[in-house]
């Protein structure tokens, strides 16, 4: 078994889940709105504001457990859907390295 995630803009997320639904034995999808932060303030030696504390921007996160066989297939969907150029995949990086145990969590 793969788990892959992706953050997805929201403006994309049911172009998204409509592609994964077209996949054949894939069985379901999980999406988890949100709020965070990034690294836009990184490198500030300056204390944090309540402006900085509280800014917050929306996330969109798809997450797929998929067996190995259809993990690329997944990843090509997610990819078209979201118009994602192929370097800057899933936030940068290509999650199909995490192999799930019999007991279902991720290593």
């Amino acid at each position: 078994m793969k788990k892959i995630e992706a953050f997805v803009k929201e403006e994309k997320v049911e172009e998204v889940t409509r592609a994964l639904r077209l996949i054949e034995g894939l069985t379901g999808m999980t999406v988890l709105r949100g709020e965070g932060f990034g690294r836009r303030h990184e490198g500030s030696e300056v204390a944090p504001t309540p402006e900085m504390i509280h800014d917050f921007r929306q996330v969109v996160r798809v997450e797929v457990f998929c067996m190995d066989a259809l993990a690329e297939i997944v990843v090509a969907a997610i990819e078209k859907a979201a118009h994602c150029p192929a370097s800057t995949t899933l936030s940068g990086r290509r999650q199909l390295d995490w192999p799930v145990d019999g007991g279902g969590s991720c290593r």
